[in-house]
């Protein structure tokens, strides 16, 4: 059993229950509305759910998790189904802008049995609200998530950014603007990538 192998079988029977009915509605959604690519729905498990369930368990619970961008509610909804294994304390919220792929997360959070909240809005439209975790997956480069992700921040918050082949490539270009604390975790799902974790950072000086 290899460690993507041993990440889902770490999970609840019931959340389980919740990753498969939320595979089946993706399968189904996705060909009216493009939630993720059709050539990865051939390998769901590993290329979506254990790869976001890796993040997910990056976390300490509970805690308050913002994630941005959620598109199809990768890795939101996979975050709140694990959330949710260690009770009801958690909240989870998702971010998008798009009002088609919102109705899918609502319906699937629903389906799913989960209490989420899905703000249909652009990022930059921040209201205000600071979270302990941050998340962003498929998003945008390194350096446009370190802006993005700012107005979510407290002085105790935790981004998480996985990233692919050319994680260290953008790593290296934020470094020209953000003074970086952070944590470098090989992804298990795929060997060229790398999950970033941030829990301190702040803009290069420019005197």
């Amino acid at each position: 059993m290899d460690q993507s192998d041993l990440i889902l079988a770490s999970v609840s029977r019931e959340t389980r229950s919740r990753l498969e009915i939320y595979v089946e509605m993706l399968g189904k959604w996705n060909k009216a509305i493009n939630l993720v690519s059709r050539t990865t729905l051939r390998d769901v498990w590993r290329r979506h759910i254990i790869d976001c369930l890796q993040i997910a368990d990056l976390a300490t619970y509970p805690c308050r998790w913002v994630d941005l961008g959620s598109g199809g509610g990768l890795p939101g909804l996979i975050i709140a189904a694990k959330a949710a294994e260690h009770g009801r304390q958690s909240e989870v919220t998702l971010v998008e802008s798009d009002q088609r792929k919102c109705a899918f997360m609502a319906t699937a959070a629903e389906a799913m049995g989960l209490k989420v909240s899905i703000e249909c809005r652009r990022i930059e439209e921040s209201t205000g609200e600071t979270y302990d975790v941050i998340s962003a997956r498929a998003l945008a480069s390194l350096p446009d998530l370190l802006e993005l992700a700012l107005p979510y921040r407290h002085d105790n918050s935790m981004c998480i950014f996985p990233k692919g082949a050319k994680a260290f490539d953008e790593l290296a270009l934020a470094k020209t603007d953000w003074n970086l604390a952070y944590k470098a975790t090989p992804s298990v799902t795929e060997p060229t990538a790398t999950i970033f974790t941030f829990q301190e950072y702040s803009r290069v000086s420019q005197s």
